[in-house]
């Protein structure tokens, strides 16, 4: 897909691919991220579907976080987090608006994670991406 958003005139580093975390392929993710896209890992959705497949639970996706990280990609990710159905509000069972920020930051943090790349991940890159100074 990359190819075909580069080859019409975007610069890969206006891309943004949502939800990477729904399949985590570290191989093609490492790809899309060292040709310039921006991988969006969104958290608070553990869901369960038929026939099996379920989505990665936030240990897992904080493992792959923790790892691309260590692979040098901050500046190639952002964090998000998933609030599209009404069962996902706290009111109704699920994690929440604040999630991500109650949470995750603070998981990644007992990780290691320093503030500086916790800025590039929550500040920088969104801002980066929104052309805002």
């Amino acid at each position: 897909m990359l190819e075909l958003l580069t080859a019409a005139g975007l610069p890969p580093e206006r891309v943004v691919l949502c939800n990477v975390d729904e399949y985590i392929d570290g191989p093609y993710l490492r790809e899309l991220a060292a040709a310039g896209a921006t991988l969006e890992w969104c958290f608070g959705n553990e869901a369960y579907y038929r026939d099996g497949y379920k989505d990665p639970t936030d240990a897992e996706r904080l493992d792959a976080v923790e790892e691309f990280l260590a692979d040098g990609f901050a500046d190639r990710m952002v964090l998000g987090c998933s609030v599209w159905t009404k069962t996902q509000l706290r009111r109704w069972g699920g994690m929440g608006y604040d999630h991500l920020l109650r949470r995750i930051v603070p998981a990644l943090r007992g990780r290691g994670v320093d503030q500086r790349l916790l800025d590039t991940l929550l500040v920088d890159g969104p801002r980066r991406l929104l052309d805002r100074p």
